[in-house]
């Protein structure tokens, strides 16, 4: 009887497609003789696995495809997968799995199932649904995976050669009862699958019959699988406890190949240096000044039959190998595959623009101009791509570039007359890196771009910031989404949200006189708020300008504004209410606003204990909190009892005379228990930070 191979496939499904009548995530179609327990394994262990962050930064059908062998209890399970894009929900992270079942290893015919890897039958772009046939043992693979592509592919690479000792002493632990793990670093599941497959070829045949592997994968502590190919398109950690051959960047584990191995491959390399293999030609070319395993990575990058996904890398070392050794020649007529692999380069970090200047700049002065000339090729369009990208996300406000540029990532530009469309960022970076409570005063001295407001001001939120934004706006200009920006934060204002802050009036008298661009204000809406708060603004003025009159009528007319702007005018309306001396008047409006007198007495405090001797303003408050009208007197008590620490207080209090300490203690002993008598002091626990 031929031996077939069982199907299953699993993805996505409506409940009419799935083989048990339950959507979503199930199996689609099967053949007979995939049993219950084939179907547990496959969810359990063979499923293609999506990275939870995949979609974050990239195309999900770009997501790494999988394939995995799998072998327990007398089953033989080969499995592939890819990811799809968006569920039948709508939901990321779709993917469909297609899994081969097989009883008898002869069920795979003449290939080891690496190699089936790349067979004509698989199904994964068009998956079927309902019942399945058994596939017939294959009887042909891609032609790459084929058994003579896949020796070939090992002969003529000159770095495969020296590492295939290696690679087959590691094949051999990976292959034992206690395996040791065998990590295959590519982004490409192409690669990883014909380096299994070729092994496994090489392998001895019952050795080769044990192996089980998983590839592409994010972490191979993730998976029981002997092979793990590592993706390094995922974030990588560092791979512990495994062996590792990294197929990019053709570097391996130290370990030194058996004897066995090296058998092995001294008989599959008899004979093999007959025909022309222009990689081994290059490698025997640069060996003798650089030695032979960079020539052997070198040629294998450049010229070899795996492809390097960043070959400029090599290309670049081997260059400064060359260089340091002296190999003028080599450098003044290189090897056409030197000037592809740098042709290929487009830098795009700092210090790779430095690396390709630095090495131009080497090459040249020994006469290698077709080198140095490519270098300062790919260097300048390396520039010019970094700056037109760099440049679209701070003009589309990206936090991401914004903080890289206040971080200093991109200072260097500021010497490269190319980068001229991201100056201006970088000029505001010189006031956006000072510390924050020295920005506002800083902006007084420069012309800064109006849209780069970002950069020195940041995200910012109101009132914190309001002093920096009013500087900004008053120095550099306003534009329509900082106008925005303030807009939602007056608008709270308006609308009871949060607390007050005397830094309000300052943000809405700079908003007034904001330059901008255009002959309209960028925002209309602002533009009324601060147009309606002008006279609002002209009354406090008024107000803080007459309170020595012994008849004051600038207090009372700002009661009416309380009740549009009172987080506003309250801490400036209380400053008036402390400094003013009709005492009728105060009197008066302090009963009239009510909470908004206590609360503004109590900012109005606050500000002057910064910028005042500390002494002298807690003794005022002193003096407030014991009279009336009442309102003044109860924020002049939360002032003491809420806004200064225990400690500062005790420290005031030893400058004072004994009526106004004992005024103090009684004051504190009546605000509550956190206020009351300590052990090191006459009164409580230090209350704050």
């Amino acid at each position: 009887m031929t031996a077939v191979l069982d199907v299953a496939v699993y993805s996505d499904t409506t409940a009419e497609e799935s083989v048990d009548g339950v959507e979503g995530f199930n199996f689609r179609a099967l053949s007979a003789g995939i049993t219950p327990e084939d179907r547990r394994r496959i969810r359990e262990e063979l499923l293609h696995r999506v990275h939870p962050t995949w979609a974050h930064d990239h195309d999900e059908l770009d997501h790494p495809p999988t394939c995995a062998l799998l072998r327990r209890d007398g089953r033989t399970y080969l499995a592939r997968g890819r990811s799809t894009g968006l569920t039948l929900s709508g939901r990321q992270g779709n993917l469909v799995t297609q899994v081969l079942v097989a009883d008898d290893g002869d069920a795979f015919g003449k290939y080891h199932p690496a190699q089936l890897y790349a067979a004509p039958e698989w199904t994964l772009e068009a998956t079927p649904s309902g019942d399945l046939d058994p596939w017939p043992a294959p009887t042909s693979v891609r032609a790459d995976f084929e058994a003579d592509a896949l020796e070939a592919m090992l002969r003529d690479d000159p770095w495969a050669v020296r590492v295939l000792p290696h690679y087959l002493t590691m094949l051999d632990a990976a292959a034992r009862e206690a395996p040791q793990r065998l990590v295959l670093v590519h982004r490409d599941l192409d690669v990883v699958m014909r380096w299994i497959a070729a092994g496994a070829l090489l392998l001895e045949p019952e050795r080769a019959a044990n192996l089980t592997f998983r590839a592409l994968v994010d972490d191979p502590l993730r998976t029981d699988a002997a092979v793990v190919g590592l993706s390094p398109e995922f974030e990588l950690e560092p791979v512990v406890g495994a062996n590792v051959i990294d197929l990019e960047r053709r570097t391996t584990s130290d370990i030194e190949p058996s004897t066995g191995s090296r058998a092995r491959v001294a008989a599959f390399l008899d004979g093999a240096h007959a025909g022309g293999r222009p990689a081994f030609d290059l490698a025997a070319r640069w060996e003798p000044t650089v030695g032979a395993e960079l020539a052997a990575r070198a040629a294998s990058a450049l010229h070899g039959a795996i492809p390097a996904s960043e070959p400029w890398r090599l290309a670049v070392e081997l260059v400064d190998a060359l260089d340091s050794a002296g190999a003028r020649n080599e450098l003044v007529v290189p090897a056409q595959p030197v000037l592809a692999a740098i042709d290929t380069w487009l830098p795009a970090t700092a210090e790779e623009i430095r690396t390709a200047r630095e090495t131009r700049d080497r090459v040249r002065a020994i006469g290698a101009t077709g080198v140095a000339d490519a270098l300062d090729r790919v260097a300048g369009a390396g520039l010019e791509r970094l700056v037109t990208t760099l440049s679209a996300e701070l003009e589309a406000h990206d936090r991401g570039a914004e903080l890289a540029v206040v971080n200093g990532t991109w200072d260097w530009l500021a010497e490269e007359p190319e980068a001229e469309t991201v100056h201006p960022w970088l000029e505001a970076a010189v006031i956006g890196q000072l510390p924050r409570e020295q920005r506002a005063d800083a902006l007084a001295g420069v012309q800064l771009e109006i849209r780069t407001w970002p950069i020195v001001i940041g995200r910012p939120i109101l009132p914190r910031d309001n002093l920096l934004v009013a500087a900004w706006l008053r120095h550099q200009g306003i534009d329509a989404r900082l106008a925005a920006i303030v807009r939602n934060g007056v608008a709270a204002l308006r609308g009871g949200q949060g607390g007050s802050d005397a830094s309000y009036d300052e943000l809405l008298d700079a908003a007034l006189h904001a330059p901008y661009f255009g002959t309209d204000f960028p925002d209309e809406e602002l533009a009324d708020l601060v147009l309606e708060y002008a006279a609002v603004h002209e009354r406090i003025h008024g107000a803080r300008a007459r309170v020595a009159d012994r008849a004051n009528k600038t207090l009372k007319p700002l009661l009416a504004d309380l009740r549009a702007w009172g987080p506003a005018v309250a801490p400036h309306l209380g400053s008036c209410l402390i400094d003013a001396v009709d005492a009728r008047a105060v009197e008066y409006v302090a009963e009239e606003a009510g909470p908004w007198a206590s609360d503004g007495v109590r900012h109005a405090l606050r500000s002057r204990f910064t910028s005042e001797p500390k002494s002298d303003v807690a003794l005022h408050a002193l003096r407030l909190a014991g009279g009336s009208p009442a309102p003044i007197a109860d924020g002049a008590r939360k002032f003491l009892t809420e806004d200064v620490k225990s400690s500062t207080l005790t420290r005031l209090r030893g400058e004072w005379e004994r009526p106004e300490r004992d005024r103090l203690d009684a004051l504190l002993r009546s605000a509550g228990p956190d206020r009351r008598r300590g052990r090191s002091g006459r009164f409580g626990k230090a209350k704050g930070a």
